[in-house]
């Protein structure tokens, strides 16, 4: 395939892997001679990984685990005091939980509230606000416009021990 005037593809990669200042090898090629032509891109992905882990913890603010186990914060569960539901959606203007319990319909008493300083909104139930077995979503609003979703495809509240 060519692109940009006679250069190929892999020519363009590995211009940009040339441009790149030359880091000490990862180990995993230097132990292996058979990896030597793949190291620029070896060194990519793995550059990458660095990025993405860095990017899901917040530059080690958090662990991996932390960030993994996210479910047990979002979502909604009960508590010793009722309900607790919580997003993470930075963009929005205004959510809403909607289900069973209150018609399918938008009321203040099931509108959410954004913590300061993070893109996450909470919303704090009494116990009989609702029961096992009510199906939710959430109607989340911005600027511009609104969307109806399920939640993370738990829809149906559950009894658990």
């Amino acid at each position: 395939m060519k692109v940009a005037g006679d250069l190929t593809i892999n020519k363009i990669y590995k211009s940009m892997a040339r441009s790149i200042t030359k880091k000490k090898s990862i180990g995993i090629v230097a132990r292996d001679k058979y990896l030597q032509p793949f190291e620029a891109a070896i060194q990519g992905r793995h550059d990458h990984a660095l990025w993405k882990l860095n990017q899901l913890t917040r530059n080690g603010e958090i662990t991996l685990s932390d960030f993994a186990n996210g479910y047990e914060y979002f979502g909604l569960h009960r508590n010793c005091d009722g309900w607790v539901f919580r997003e993470w959606a930075p963009n929005a203007t205004d959510i809403f939980l909607v289900g069973d319990f209150n018609n399918w319909t938008e009321s203040e008493a099931y509108r959410c509230h954004r913590i300061e300083g993070t893109g996450n909104w909470e919303l704090r139930l009494p116990p009989q606000s609702v029961s096992h077995g009510n199906l939710y979503k959430m109607h989340v609003k911005w600027e511009g416009g609104m969307e109806s979703a399920f939640l993370h495809g738990q829809h149906v509240l559950f009894r658990t021990k």
